[in-house]
């Protein structure tokens, strides 16, 4: 199993996703410095975002029709013109093939998977499949291109499942969220909380955008959406922000992974080699997973980086931690990066 079904399991991947890297590599190249691409970001995103306001207009139905029936109707058409613009174009695939979205990308033979998995002839028949996702910048954190995959449309699914079920707590969301993350993702061995933590941003993004409705295909729109009382028109009232939804839990150096026995090994062997570090390959910036643990995505870090988190905080006087500089031999993780005790 530590190779041969793995091996094909992942070529089959490779041949129905001729157009995705699958792996992630967030410690090779780790300080190699990327540009800050979150402006064109922010800017495609509301362009994408008026186009769908612009489509919803052309409807027969007004949003502020007398009768509730047609004002549901303009929802509708609202919440289709959404979905269609965002979704219908992956905004990864923008990312990656866009030249003024600086990013960085590390050769699968020089990644931290080299001698985890095989990459037989198979892998060639995808060409960029041998390498690792695109790293890119955005608002000062460091993420893969697919992170933005994970952040619309999984968030998206999170978002229509909880109307369609009519469930208004976050709670299942974040089960369902979490449960995703932990088949295993793409069956390459990996639990990526870094995911996790991006879909449930995505969640929150389109629960920002379409409101609370609790009836599946409709649009109640309340933060970046209003309704024209006098035109009747739907108007863009906020601009979107990549700021309002990213963080560090998207970024696998901090937020760590989980693998599974046969792989585990040799990756933290290959992780240990790239950023020097024996004692804690993961995260590379424990600081990062204790400001973390204060934020609204505390509920989405990995067991290793909460742990750390905890050791940060037991070894830090109160008050000092502005002034104080991580020393990797400084803290004692219980975890290894492979997740076992």
């Amino acid at each position: 199993m530590k190779y041969g079904m793995k091996t094909i399991l992942i070529s089959m991947m490779l041949l129905s996703q001729p157009s995705h890297a699958l792996f992630v590599d967030q410690f090779t190249n780790r300080n190699t410095p990327i540009g800050d691409s979150v402006e064109i970001l922010n800017s495609q995103m509301q362009n994408l975002i008026n186009h769908s306001l612009d489509a919803a207009n052309n409807g027969t139905y007004k949003c502020n029709e007398p009768f509730k029936s047609n004002s549901d109707k303009a929802g509708d058409f609202l919440f289709a013109a959404l979905r269609r613009q965002i979704l219908d174009y992956p905004f990864d695939h923008f990312a990656e093939i866009n030249k003024q979205v600086a990013k960085k990308q590390t050769l699968f033979k020089d990644s931290i998977f080299v001698n985890v998995y095989s990459a037989p002839s198979l892998f060639n028949l995808g060409g960029k499949m041998l390498d690792t996702q695109d790293v890119i910048n955005i608002a000062g954190h460091q993420v893969t291109t697919k992170k933005l995959a994970r952040f619309l449309e999984d968030g998206f699914k999170l978002y229509k499942r909880q109307m369609a079920t009519h469930q208004n707590g976050i709670e299942q969301t974040e089960k369902r969220s979490l449960s995703n993350a932990e088949k295993f993702v793409d069956g390459l061995g990996i639990i990526s909380y870094a995911d996790h933590a991006a879909s449930m941003a995505g969640y929150r993004f389109w629960l920002d955008l379409c409101g609370p409705s609790t009836i599946d295909g409709r649009c109640s729109p309340e933060k970046f959406i209003s309704c024209n009382q006098q035109t009747g028109q739907w108007i863009a009232s906020a601009e979107f922000k990549f700021s309002d939804y990213i963080d560090d839990s998207w970024d696998e150096g901090i937020n760590c992974s989980m693998y599974a026995a046969d792989i585990s090994h040799p990756l933290t062997k290959n992780i240990q080699k790239v950023t020097g570090n024996n004692h804690l390959p993961c995260p590379v910036d424990p600081v990062k997973c204790f400001e973390l643990s204060s934020s609204k995505s505390k509920k989405y870090l990995s067991p290793i980086c909460t742990s750390v988190a905890d050791k940060v905080k037991q070894a830090l006087p109160a008050g000092l931690f502005t002034d104080y500089t991580y020393k990797p031999n400084a803290i004692k993780a219980n975890s290894d990066s492979s997740g076992k005790k």
